[in-house]
């Protein structure tokens, strides 16, 4: 008796391994494939020619960060001060629930302007994955997706804390299995929940493999970044977010879907 469930996985399978990547369709049924090696051998590779591109995107977000940072510490000084209670004589008081509020306004703040940023790098790992030509400027262009990606990252911040609380283990399993939802926000569209639901069912197909990959890469990055973090900057930064692309790209492809 004949599977009628087979030739399509087959086709599937045979869609994303032959150079025509992959989709949402083909991401959520597993139907991707990448081999490790193959990825790191395809990334240093392109590498050559984003090298530069990744350097100056680094020292804007560096900048921007710290632009960030500074007004973020601004704007909580200024409403803590406002909450003193001074008579000459006393020392100052301040109020608890204004001086908390303003620390949570300020990391909110920082989070909301920093995550683009953030996403930034991905997308720009993801495009060239693509060979297509890529610049420093790339670090401002998801701007248009903020909220989009901020509401990502505060789901993906709860959920992952909900789950080592959960005894550990569910929280490492989504910490890795969402790792994909940034580029879906801003790449395919998607709403905060959907992609990162889209992540995590693509992932959990190959859930250790991918686990393997972000090891290894985050063992490059750290080697990298010991001496001074000069050969992170020049190699080791693009090289991760160009493996971090090809991994994406064979899962969900280029085109923009609903």
């Amino acid at each position: 008796m004949v599977d009628v469930y087979k030739a399509p996985e087959a086709e599937l399978t045979k869609k994303s391994s032959s150079g025509k990547y992959g989709s949402i369709k083909i991401g959520t049924s597993g139907a991707y494939s990448f081999r490790i090696k193959k990825v790191f051998s395809e990334a240093w590779k392109l590498v050559k020619g984003a090298k530069l591109a990744f350097f100056v995107a680094f020292v804007l977000f560096t900048v921007c960060y710290f632009a960030v940072a500074f007004l973020s510490t601004t704007i909580t000084s200024f409403f803590i001060l406002g909450s003193f209670s001074a008579n000459l004589g006393e020392a100052p008081e301040i109020n608890p629930l204004v001086a908390g509020g303003a620390i949570v306004l300020g990391q909110i703040l920082v989070l909301l302007l920093t995550t683009p940023l953030i996403a930034s790098f991905f997308a720009m790992g993801v495009r060239r994955s693509g060979k297509k030509k890529i610049s420093g400027g790339d670090i401002f262009s998801k701007f248009g997706s903020m909220l989009p990606l901020f509401f990502t990252m505060i789901l993906y911040y709860i959920l992952i804390f909900i789950g080592f609380l959960l005894l550990v283990l569910p929280g490492i399993y989504l910490s890795i299995a969402y790792l994909m939802a940034f580029p879906l926000v801003t790449e395919k569209g998607l709403g905060p929940w959907r992609a990162l639901e889209t992540s995590r069912k693509a992932v959990t197909k190959k859930w250790f493999k991918v686990f393997g990959f972000f090891i290894l890469t985050g063992l490059i990055t750290v080697i990298s970044v010991i001496p001074l973090g000069i050969p992170y900057l020049i190699w080791g930064l693009p090289f991760t977010m160009i493996a971090y692309g090809i991994v994406y790209r064979n899962m969900f492809g280029f085109e923009r879907e609903r």
